[in-house]
Formats: C-alpha cells, sequence, structure tokens
C-alpha cells in the first residue's frame, strides 16, 4: 500500500512538473491539429471570344493571324493587310468571304470583302453589313526623331559625326497590326548595314528618353513593336563610329507587308568626320598689383601713466575639508512576473506533499 501511495505521490509530481517547465505537450498538439491548406484549382476557365475580339488570335511580330468583328465597334483594319487566314464573329463562327458596304465619305458605297487580305487601295472609311462593321485606315509611320548624344533632337538632314552616336524613336499607328523594323543602306556599295551600327550603350542624357521599363538591349534590335518589345514605341541606337564616312540611307517599315507609301519613313544620313571634343578654355584674368597705402603715422600723445592700486586682501581662513564616506550601493535584483509567483507556490506544495507522504510511509 505504502508503495502504490509512493508511486501515486511520484505520478503527480511529474504531471505537476510538466505543467510548471513548459507546454511541449501543447505544442505537439497544437502541431497535430493544424490543418493543410488545401490548393484549389483555377486551372479551368472559359473563353470569351468577343473579349478578344479584334486581334487578340493575331500576331503582330508575323503580321498573321485571325480578324475578329463585332456588329457595333467598328474595329480598325489596315490597307495592304494580308495573310489573314480566318475573319470570325463575337460567337466564333467564321464569317471570311462576307462583304461589308461603305457607309459615307470615301468608302460610301464602296465593298469590303473579308477574305485573306485587304486592298492596298481600299478605301478608307467605316463598312458595316447586319452583323459585323469595320473600319479601314490607312498605315503610316507617324513620327520620327533623331537625338544627338546629348539628347538634342536633330535635323532629318543633319550631318553626323561618326563618334557621335544617334538615337530613333519612331511611333506609328498600325502598331496592333505588325511590328515595324529599321534599315541602313550604304549607298556607296548599295549594301544593309543595320546589323554593324545598331548599338546598346545610349548616353545618360538619350537613356533618359526612354520608358522606365525598355531595356537598353532593345536598341540593337532590328525589329521592334508589341510583338518583339512590348512597347508602342520603337527606340534605336545607330554608332557610326566603325564604318566609313558617307551618305546612309535611313529607312523605317513594317515587319511583313504594310511597307509602302506612308506606312514606311525614308531619310539620308550624311556620316563625317569625328566630332572634335570641346576644349574649356580658361581665361586668365590679368590682376593690377594693388599697392598698399600706409597712411601717415599720426604722432601718440603720451599719456601720464596711472598708479596702479593695491587693494589688500586678507587672508583666508583655511577650511577643513570634510570627506563623505560613500556608503556601498546594494544592488537589488527583483523578480517579477505571474509565472514566477505560480512556479514558486506549486514547488512549495510540492515539497510540502512530499513531506506528508514520506512521514506516512
Amino acid at each position: 500500500m505504502r508503495v502504490q501511495t509512493l508511486h501515486a505521490a511520484l505520478a503527480a509530481l511529474a504531471v505537476i512538473g510538466a505543467a510548471i517547465t513548459g507546454t511541449g505537450l501543447l505544442t505537439v498538439q497544437a502541431t497535430a491539429s493544424t490543418p493543410t491548406p488545401q490548393v484549389m484549382d483555377g486551372t479551368a476557365q472559359s473563353t470569351n471570344i468577343a473579349a478578344e475580339a479584334p486581334r487578340g488570335r493575331w500576331d503582330p511580330t508575323t503580321g498573321t493571324g485571325e480578324l475578329i468583328l463585332d456588329n457595333r465597334s467598328y474595329h480598325t483594319v489596315f490597307q495592304g493587310e494580308d495573310d489573314i487566314e480566318a475573319w470570325r464573329n463575337t460567337d466564333g463562327d467564321v464569317v471570311s468571304g462576307t462583304l461589308l458596304e461603305g457607309e459615307s465619305g470615301a468608302s460610301e458605297g464602296d465593298l469590303l470583302d473579308l477574305t485573306s487580305s485587304i486592298p492596298a487601295d481600299q478605301a478608307t472609311g467605316r463598312y458595316s453589313s447586319a452583323e459585323l462593321t469595320a473600319r479601314v485606315l490607312e498605315p503610316r509611320i507617324s513620327q520620327v526623331t533623331l537625338r544627338n548624344q546629348n539628347g538634342v533632337e536633330m535635323g532629318a538632314d543633319a550631318a553626323i559625326p561618326t563618334n557621335n552616336p544617334v538615337l530613333v524613336t519612331a511611333d506609328w499607328n498600325y502598331v496592333q497590326a505588325e511590328d515595324i523594323q529599321i534599315a541602313v543602306v550604304d549607298q556607296s556599295e548599295g549594301i544593309t548595314i543595320e546589323k554593324e551600327v545598331l548599338a546598346a550603350s545610349p548616353s545618360d542624357a538619350q537613356a533618359a528618353q526612354l520608358p522606365a521599363d525598355f531595356s537598353t538591349t532593345n536598341l540593337s534590335r532590328v525589329t521592334q513593336g508589341l510583338g518583339t518589345t512590348g512597347h508602342n514605341t520603337a527606340y534605336w541606337l545607330l554608332d557610326f563610329t566603325e564604318v566609313d564616312e558617307g551618305a546612309y540611307t535611313l529607312r523605317i517599315e513594317g515587319s511583313d507587308s504594310l511597307t509602302a507609301n506612308d506606312a514606311a519613313w525614308t531619310t539620308e544620313l550624311s556620316v563625317g568626320e569625328p566630332a572634335m571634343p570641346t576644349e574649356t578654355t580658361t581665361a586668365l584674368t590679368s590682376t593690377t598689383p594693388q599697392t598698399e597705402t600706409t597712411a601717415p603715422a599720426t604722432p601718440s600723445t603720451e599719456r601720464p601713466s596711472e598708479t596702479p592700486t593695491t587693494e589688500a586682501v586678507s587672508p583666508r581662513t583655511p577650511t577643513r575639508s570634510q570627506t563623505s564616506t560613500v556608503s556601498p550601493t546594494q544592488t537589488t535584483t527583483e523578480v517579477d512576473g505571474a509565472g514566477f509567483g505560480l512556479a514558486t507556490g506549486l514547488l512549495a506544495g510540492l515539497v510540502v506533499a512530499a513531506v506528508v507522504t514520506l512521514r506516512r510511509l
């Protein structure tokens, strides 16, 4: 009986001790009860073809794909587009071969045949049928800007030093339909040299003209646009350091079929001698030596000397210094907190319980 009582007391002490020393058991239980997060499967999504209109199935890199039209938006297509694989309505039905009639202006009375290509001389304007609408525009390069290494805009006919890289910026209205490309032709030999002169190291002033998310490595890409760089403005850097002086032709046009009339832009560049660095001359300013003017000395008038006054200083009685004895400071460490009080009480209870149990034995 005494042995059983002793065992019971020891078991009680172990349980209470575990409660005092930590929450290991509780931690294990909490960890075991943590639910495993479920991964939701969101891969199944329906495709809405109306949201893809007009060129969600079109590749501007190659200028090919499908065109999607609806009955109200008059989505834009361009003169001269070809490689149209199919025309569709917003239900996904193929409507190739449908005829749309011009509504007004230059297109009035004309017909737009939804075939694999749009004639280069198709009248511009709005076209419609009972279920479909479209608008035909002329493709064009809308703006081209040349900037020197100082970021200053240059005229298209300006002479370009061989050691002065030029930043070329181009905008075009057929961004959604086709990317554009640059060509540099050496007129003396009739060969293209754009891959020799394209560079990717702009000056600080030229880099300031680029969008923040435009990588400078794209400056040396021949073809640019939504399909290649993801930008609707093209930026090229031309460095003529390694080529001969002379006349060059710069041409920008569509990368596929949009290359005629205003869809292209051409100018001539005159590449000349390297620009000489501007020397900064520091002008030497002659300094007139300053003549020190010595003012005539003013004769001083001697003042009668004053007899110093002697103050009688009474001797001070020495003060007895008092030495203060500093008692050592006692450092008291306070132990506070509910946990400490609880632990102390429980330990005291354990001690008492142990003593009582041993006496009974």
